[in-house]
């Protein structure tokens, strides 16, 4: 991940100033660190490329959720379930990143 990665979120978390729930922190490491970040990121996808369907994170709310990624053409997109069922796609894939991340510290 080049620097300039994930701009919309770096300005988000820039403007928290280090506060926020553990969400925002962990997106904050993950932004301003890449060794972390492409860590993540490796783990994540390793749990896809061995068959895994989903990947379990925590929310905002402190609750699991599942985050599936889908292949189109060449781009992965990660997908989050909603608490109502419906799957939507972070505005940056750093934020499904950190979901995972909470939820295998959680375990």
């Amino acid at each position: 991940m080049p620097m300039g990665y994930f701009n919309k979120t770096k300005d988000y978390v820039d403007k928290l100033g280090g506060k926020g729930d553990a969400l925002d922190q962990m997106v904050a490491r993950l932004v301003k660190n890449y060794q972390d970040a492409n860590r993540v990121r490796k783990a994540l996808d390793e749990r896809f490329n061995k068959g895994a369907e989903f990947a379990v994170g925590i929310d905002r709310g402190g609750r699991l959720v599942r985050i599936k990624r889908v292949q189109e053409r060449m781009k992965r997109r990660y997908l989050v379930e909603g608490v109502d069922g419906s799957w939507h796609e972070p505005e940056e894939k750093v934020w499904a990143m950190a979901m995972f991340e909470l939820g295998r510290r959680k375990k």
